[in-house]
């Protein structure tokens, strides 16, 4: 005997999908849409009470200081173009913040400026040695190359 269900379908209260209901009850076709309104109704609280959920969201955060450095770890690597573009565009749309916050992270770290600065005089310097010892290495090859060539006209044996 087939089971006959006694109630009426609905429609989901988050996805708005028609749904049989198994009880009377029912609002939500599916665990990821119970989910998600039970998501959503603490965003809706924490909006409303925004001192309380930063208090506890920081008492959170200070008990979970790994999970949320990792998470972001995670975050940053699935996400790193996405990233990468939202900072271009930033960039792009605010170049007087940019160059003004470049300006006091100057200010604030001469130190790490000077550092910089020398591993950028470092790196041209090697930069411009690599390039010297291939041009070197070219001529001498061209050298090579002309001292073998006269030697077969040369002698023609």
């Amino acid at each position: 005997m087939a089971r006959v269900c006694k109630f009426k379908p609905k429609n989901c209260a988050v996805c708005g999908k028609e749904f049989m209901r198994r009880t009377n009850n029912a609002k939500y076709c599916s665990e990821k849409c119970r989910h998600e309104a039970w998501k959503g109704q603490g965003r809706r609280w924490a909006a409303a009470n925004s001192e309380k959920a930063g208090i506890y969201f920081r008492q959170w955060a200070a008990a979970n200081r790994e999970k949320l450095v990792e998470y972001g770890r995670q975050y940053r690597a699935a996400n790193r173009e996405k990233l990468l573009e939202k900072g271009r565009q930033y960039r792009a749309a605010n170049p007087e913040k940019c160059r003004e916050q470049a300006r006091r992270r100057r200010e604030m770290n001469p130190e790490r400026d000077r550092r910089q600065s020398a591993m950028r005089i470092v790196a041209a310097a090697l930069f411009n040695a690599a390039r010297k010892a291939d041009q070197e290495y070219i001529e001498k090859l061209i050298v090579e190359e002309m001292q073998r060539k006269e030697r077969l006209t040369c002698n023609p044996d």
